[in-house]
Formats: C-alpha cells, sequence, structure tokens
C-alpha cells in the first residue's frame, strides 16, 4: 500500500539548514527588547520631567511677581537715591551764581525752603532775563538788592496758609510760591512759569524728565552689582521698558522725596536672576521684566514661557509607545527560538513601526529640547548652540531607535533567510 498522500511532498519542507542569523537575531532581540524597554520608559520620564520642571520653575516665578505695577507714597524714603536736578534753560544761570542771588534777596525778605527753591528754578529758567546777567559772570549781591531797591513784597496767603513774595526788576515781576515760580517779562503776554523739583501729574508723583529716568537707571544698574558674587546687568531689552514706564507722564514708580540738599528720586534695590529675570525694588514694591524686556504680572501666565505641552506629550507618547513595542519584540524573539520554522512577518511589522516611531521620537525630543533651553529658567535667549544640542540630541535618539529594526529587514530580505522560509521544490 502506497503511504505517500497526494499532498504528503508538501506537508514536510525540505531539510534546509537554519541559517545561524536567526537564531543570533533572536537572542540580540531579546536583550534589545529589554534594553529599548528601561530606554523607552525613561524617554518617558524625561518628557514629563521637563515639563513639570518647566511649569514648576514658571509658576515659582509667577508667586514671586507683583500683581499689579506698583505705586509709590508721596516722600515714601528710599535706599538709594539721586537728586533731583535744576534744569538750566538757555537764559538761566549757573548754581554758584544763583547761590548769591538767592541769599541777596533773602537779606530783603525771608522765605520758605521750598520758596527758595522755587526761586532757584525760575534763576535757572530766565535767571539772565531777569537781572541782565550773562552765564558764569561774577554776581554782586548789593548789584541784586540795588536793582530790585523797595519793590519786594508779600502776597496774599495760600490756601495752605503760606504767604508767597514778589519782586520786581527792571525786566519784569516775579512771583515766588511755595509750589510754583512766575515771572511776568515786560512785553510778554503769558509768563514764565517753572516748579522746581519737577511738575507732578494727576497722581501726585512726579513727571520725570530724561535725566531722572537715566540716572534712575543707573541706580538700578549700580545696585544689581551689589551683594553678588557674579553681578549681572540689565539687558537693553529690560533698560527700554524700564526708561517707558518712568518716563511716562503718569508714573507712579518714584516719587519725590525731600532731603537736605533738595528733591531726590530713588529705589531700594534691583537684581537680576541667572535666567535673566530682573527684579527692580521701589519704594511701592517691585516690578519685574522679563529677559526680553516684557513686565512680569502674577495673573499673566503667558508673559513667562514655558516649553512646549505638545513636544512634551509626544515625547511621553513615543516613549510608552516604544515600551509596548519592546514588549512585542521580546515575545516575538522568544517565539522564534521555540518555533525554527516561524516566519519573520511579525517582526518585519514590527521594524517597520519602530522605525516611524523612532524618528517621531527623535523629532519630538529635538522640539522638546529647543522648547525647553529657548524658555527655560537656565539662560537669558535662545541660542545657536541650544539649537545644535537639541538637534544633536535628537538625531541620536533616531539612530539608536533605527539601528536594529534595520538590522532586522536586512535580516527578513537576505538570501539565506529566504531560502530557509521559500525552498526550492
Amino acid at each position: 500500500m502506497n503511504s505517500d498522500l497526494p499532498f504528503a511532498r508538501h506537508s514536510v519542507l525540505p531539510p534546509v539548514a537554519r541559517p545561524p542569523v536567526l537564531h543570533g537575531l533572536a537572542v540580540a532581540g531579546i536583550i534589545i527588547a529589554a534594553l529599548s524597554f528601561i530606554a523607552s520608559l525613561l524617554v518617558a520620564a524625561y518628557g514629563a520631567g521637563v515639563y513639570l520642571n518647566s511649569t514648576a520653575a514658571r509658576n515659582r516665578l509667577l508667586r514671586n511677581a507683583p500683581v499689579d505695577l506698583p505705586a509709590s507714597s508721596p516722600s515714601q524714603p528710599v535706599l538709594y537715591s539721586a537728586p533731583i536736578g535744576t534744569t538750566v534753560g538757555l537764559r538761566g544761570l549757573e548754581s554758584n551764581q544763583r547761590v548769591v542771588i538767592v541769599e541777596a534777596i533773602s537779606q530783603r525778605i525771608e522765605m520758605t525752603a521750598a520758596q527758595a527753591q522755587q526761586f532757584d528754578a525760575l534763576l535757572a529758567e530766565v535767571g539772565a532775563d531777569m537781572f541782565s546777567l550773562s552765564r558764569g559772570q561774577a554776581v554782586d549781591p548789593q548789584a541784586i538788592l540795588q536793582t530790585i531797591a523797595d519793590h519786594v513784597g508779600r502776597l496774599p496767603s495760600t490756601a495752605e496758609g503760606t504767604e508767597p513774595f514778589f519782586f520786581e526788576t527792571p525786566a519784569g515781576r516775579a512771583e515766588v510760591y511755595e509750589n510754583r515760580a512766575l515771572l511776568f517779562l515786560h512785553g510778554r503776554l503769558s509768563p514764565v512759569r517753572v516748579t522746581a523739583g519737577r511738575r507732578m501729574n494727576s497722581t501726585g508723583h512726579p513727571i520725570l524728565l530724561p535725566q531722572d529716568v537715566n540716572r534712575l537707571i543707573r541706580l538700578a544698574q549700580n545696585a544689581c552689582q551689589q551683594g553678588t558674587s557674579r553681578p549681572s546687568m540689565l539687558g537693553d531689552p529690560q533698560v527700554q521698558t524700564l526708561q517707558s514706564l518712568l518716563s511716562d507722564p503718569q508714573q507712579r514708580l518714584a516719587s519725590l522725596v525731600p532731603s537736605p540738599d533738595g528733591n531726590v528720586v530713588g529705589l531700594n534695590g534691583a537684581s537680576v536672576r541667572p535666567d535673566g529675570y530682573a527684579t527692580i525694588d521701589f519704594a511701592g514694591g517691585a516690578v519685574m521684566l522679563g529677559p526680553r524686556g516684557n513686565v512680569i504680572l502674577r495673573s499673566d501666565r503667558e508673559a513667562i514661557p514655558a516649553v512646549s505641552g505638545f513636544a512634551c506629550g509626544l515625547v511621553v507618547f513615543e516613549g510608552l509607545a516604544s515600551a509596548a513595542l519592546a514588549v512585542l519584540l521580546l515575545l516575538f524573539c522568544l517565539s522564534l527560538i521555540r518555533l525554527p520554522r516561524e516566519r519573520l512577518n511579525r517582526m518585519v511589522l514590527w521594524a517597520v513601526a519602530e522605525l516611524g516611531l523612532s524618528l517621531v521620537g527623535g523629532a519630538a525630543v529635538a522640539w522638546m529640547t529647543a522648547s525647553y533651553l529657548s524658555t527655560a529658567l537656565t539662560s537669558r535667549t535662545p541660542s545657536a548652540g541650544n539649537m545644535a544640542t537639541s538637534l544633536a540630541l535628537g538625531v541620536a535618539v533616531a539612530l539608536v531607535g533605527i539601528v536594529f529594526p534595520i538590522i532586522v529587514l536586512l535580516v527578513a530580505r537576505s538570501r539565506a533567510v529566504r531560502e530557509y522560509f521559500n525552498p526550492r521544490e
């Protein structure tokens, strides 16, 4: 009896020796699967850690940020101060000339310190016209008294209870109050008005002149360099923002502070963090500025950039997905050892999926790292070095991920393996 059944010759494949590369692939795959599982979880943890670290750093900064721009109280004392210098006009007199004139006239009529300051400001504006003097000319006190003669007296008391005074010269009539001084020149319809110590805005704070703003910025820069081992200056964008805030006619950051030598303006300190965020402490509170000069308020989360949440999520997803593929690779390799004739179709599909996932993971890691380095509280501004580091890290992650999948595809397409699974009849 013929024992050969019709399909007997197809039921058993011809005896082809198993290529050693298959066993090596299975053993290597088991090792790679274990390492890949651990590495993938680390990548996922890296993505989550970067996101949590970035948002936590932003929240810490926001907790220290002011709720609103501070407002100082009038005459509120400050630690660092700069004098409010009197601006000398085109027809004004120099400081030494003004001192002699103020002392001379104070012999004829008593004036308060505030009135003397207003009178000084008037002399700095139009003193040359008032007394027919040129700038730098020596001043004779007796000549000044002869110029005004007996044309000096008191004006009606003001609402504050003070008594202004006036005097006349051949050029015109001067009136001096506690908070202003005027000169009515002959032949002019409108008087010359001055206010010593700067004109006040609607909130009672001085309208600062450019030189006042520059003095305050110099105070802030000097304060940044004190008390630190690695002093850091305010950046140009921060200086520009500070200039804009202080130059605003309605500014409330700085107030006039009386001192024995006249009014001053100032602040209590300033510092710049290693990440470039600056804090300037005025009498009424702190102003926080970002490295790009933006004002940081506690309610404005967008003022402090954080790492891209989407990039971090993509890295976490890629890490978890790669860990799942590592488990599948382990199962496929164990099956390949147990069943020598099992084809590599599932491993080929795994290799294709791992290739795509590795490329996505490399791009996600590069994106996330670049986003973190450009917005993290570790450097002032993004740099080419940061971008190169991000790109190098992303390429490294992608290369590590694609090596074994490429080996699997090459082995599957090798002649020995194809002949082993598809022997000739």
